[in-house]
């Protein structure tokens, strides 16, 4: 995680190191338990310790970590002929190496490529050996934020990971010479051995037989603005830290804009990392002062305003981080969207009327809330964009129109707790929490364009359901959550989203401090839009021991189907795989219908994890010693 203060920086075995990071890729898991068993019985990853490899003549190669999603752009073996004239240019944004990286982003200059494009995306490499946690990375241009990510953890031989991200929706601010900050706070010491190298380039095309013809929802923004601390001229990252930073900006948006979204993102750090597993702050002595639970309750929301309105909500997504609950989970299939963390999308194109007509810029806001209102802990860092379009037909228009309804009530909570105690009842043995939260919020309007006037709107509705089952002094929890909902604008662009989530953990602590965690996860991401429909689950258990080792497999399936934007586009994915041991032994893949030849690793590699270093209970679960 990003420090607090360079009191951090020293004495990172007193902090919770490690910042994490949905575009939601959804699937089905097949690593049932007993497949774990059977990889218990049969060794597992040999808790050898850390530095077992360090003799070893020949070092294997690095380990590929990856996640599992539906790729952006199918391959060469897809594609069509290069028409005659087509253009396509690479350009390297960033080759840098993060070592002690931490308030020391690597800052860049972008200048737009020469050839004709339409599309671009980015392909972020990196690689790293060693002892390290995971980080979190941010990529801004100029004061936008553009791509945030996390890192894997790496092993003693080495890993390597990439992602791909689709940048289209960027092109107004990729048109322009602009500086380039990417931000990924590291520590290296003697302890923490892993420095990340990173490469970044961007590929700049045209795509061949393109199907449809761009409209405004489809085609690029005219012009994207910055929900941020603007701190590039400084050289840093523009991000908000909340609560110690209010997340507040004033805007002035085109007279002419008649269509507006607004694009936030946000993720959980620190004390916030493990949200989902908190208590109301009335249970957080439940087993004792010394040995608390985390507070503030297992509910965020991400709050959208302007001049104190209301916009719109976001419920967000469990992200959890390669380091996250057991690491043995995450390798070398990483967590849903850990390498693209989510950002929410709220239309604010109903509320223009309220945006436009007025003599003083909004101000936008981005809010974090908690089931009572109360203070989050620290900390969330949040950044928004405002993506614009234009009246297409008359650059000179001044946009007008009338919100005729809006409602935007609280959300509905409803929570049931109830306590054992022993024998005695002098201390308490288990709690119980139920509860559940609904909410909606919507808005209707007519916009007047140079065309004349049209209709807009934006509905939300959210529910939310948790049960937490804490056991054994705190150190067992057993969680099932669902967060569900539906957006929608007018007409057929509508979101219907599903995220089910069941964590089992716990932990053990011997009289010399070293620890054990035990851990079972099942969760998925579930969505149907426009574009199509997506499913994925992940399903994994693991054994982490702080002195010795740790022991895990994960199993993932992922299937999409969708329309095709254009010749080079992806209407239909299909990925199944498993891994057991921190190696892949099955995985089947399918693109556009065809298969992806895959080689398979038959060689176990010895890999006992971070062993030695100042973990804590607390950094993996969130709960427990620190």
């Amino acid at each position: 995680m990003l420090p607090k203060s360079q009191d951090d920086l020293e004495r990172p075995e007193q902090r919770s190191w490690r910042t994490r990071s949905i575009v939601l890729n959804g699937a089905l898991a097949l690593f049932s338990g007993l497949a774990f068993c059977r990889f218990l019985q049969l060794g597992g990853f040999h808790p050898t310790g850390y530095a077992h490899a360090a003799d070893d003549p020949v070092k294997p190669p690095p380990m590929d970590v990856f996640q599992v999603y539906p790729p952006v752009r199918v391959g060469q073996d897809y594609l069509p002929a290069l028409e005659e004239g087509r253009s396509e240019c690479n350009v390297v944004l960033m080759e840098h190496v993060f070592g002690w990286s931490y308030g020391q982003p690597f800052v860049g200059t972008y200048a737009p490529p020469e050839c004709e494009w339409t599309n671009v995306i980015f392909n972020l490499t990196m690689t790293s050996a060693g002892r390290q946690f995971d980080r979190l990375a941010m990529m801004f241009v100029g004061d936008t934020e553009v791509f945030r990510t996390s890192t894997a953890e790496p092993t003693w031989y080495g890993i390597e990971f990439n992602y791909v991200k689709d940048m289209t929706a960027y092109s107004s601010l990729l048109r322009k010479h602009q500086k380039i900050i990417f931000d990924l706070g590291n520590l290296v010491d003697d302890v923490y051995t892993g420095s990340f190298n990173a490469t970044l380039i961007a590929t700049f095309y045209s795509p061949p037989q393109v199907f449809s013809t761009p409209d405004e929802f489809s085609a690029p923004a005219d012009a994207i603005f910055a929900i941020s601390q603007h701190k590039s001229a400084e050289n840093q990252p523009s991000y908000y830290r909340l609560p110690q930073d209010r997340a507040r900006q004033p805007i002035s948006l085109p007279p002419s804009t008649i269509r507006a979204t607004v694009s936030i993102s946000a993720s959980g750090n620190a004390d916030e990392e493990f949200w989902y597993t908190n208590v109301p702050n009335e249970f957080v002595d439940t087993f004792g002062a010394d040995n608390a639970l985390p507070g503030n309750s297992p509910f965020r929301e991400i709050q959208l305003l302007a001049d104190g309105v209301l916009l719109g909500v976001a419920w967000p997504f469990a992200t959890i981080f390669t380091g996250g609950i057991n690491p043995g989970l995450w390798r070398p299939i990483v967590g849903i969207a850990a390498f693209d963390i989510p950002e929410y999308e709220i239309d604010i194109t109903p509320f223009l009327p309220l945006l436009l007509q007025r003599s003083s810029p909004p101000v936008f806001e981005i809010k974090l809330v908690t089931w009572d209102s109360a203070s989050i802990s620290s900390d969330w860092l949040v950044s928004g964009r405002i993506f614009a379009w234009t009246d297409p037909d008359d650059p000179d228009w001044v946009t007008t129109g009338t919100i005729h309804a809006s409602s935007s009530n609280p959300p509905i909570f409803n929570l049931a707790a109830s306590l054992e105690t022993n024998a005695v009842a002098t201390r308490n043995t288990s709690l119980r929490l139920h509860m559940t939260a609904q909410r909606s919020l919507s808005v209707v309007t007519t916009i007047n364009t140079s065309t004349g006037p049209r209709p807009a709107s934006w509905t939300q509705g959210l529910s939310y359901t948790h049960t937490n089952l804490l056991t054994a002094n705190g150190t067992a929890q057993k969680l099932h959550q669902l967060t569900q909902g539906t957006a929608a604008t007018i007409g057929t662009r509508a979101v219907t989203f599903r995220w089910p989530l069941e964590v089992t953990s716990e932990f053990d602590v011997s009289p010399s401090g070293a620890f054990t965690i035990r851990a079972y996860i099942n969760r998925g991401v579930e969505t149907v839009d426009w574009q199509g429909s997506l499913q994925t689950r992940q399903n994994g258990s693991a054994v982490y021991q702080s002195d010795a080792g740790m022991s895990g497999g994960m199993g993932q399936e992922m299937t999409f189907v969708g329309v095709p934007k254009d010749g080079e586009g992806v209407g239909s994915y299909r990925r199944s795989v498993q891994a057991i041991g921190g190696r892949v032994v099955h995985d089947e893949e399918s693109v556009n219908g065809r298969v992806v030849a895959k080689n398979l690793d038959t060689e176990t590699v010895v890999e006992a994890g971070m062993v030695g270093g100042r973990r804590s209970v607390r950094s993996i679960l969130g709960r427990g010693p620190k």
